[in-house]
C-alpha cells in the first residue's frame, strides 16, 4: 500500500476551491432555473409594451 502523501495547506486550499466551485455551480443552476421563469414573464411584458407602442 503506498504511503499517503503529506497533506499541505496548498492541497487543502485547492480541494476547498474545487468544492466551493462545485457548490457555486449547483447554486447557479438552481438559480438559473428560477430566473428563467422570471425572464419569460419579463419578455412577455416587454413584448406587450412594444406592441402597444406601435
Amino acid at each position: 500500500m503506498p504511503k499517503k502523501k503529506e497533506h499541505t495547506p496548498q492541497d487543502h486550499k485547492r480541494q476547498h476551491g474545487k468544492a466551493v466551485a462545485k457548490l457555486l455551480e449547483e447554486v447557479r443552476e438552481k438559480d438559473d432555473q428560477h430566473h428563467q421563469d422570471e425572464d419569460e414573464v419579463l419578455m412577455k411584458e416587454e413584448e406587450k409594451e412594444k406592441f402597444e407602442e406601435e
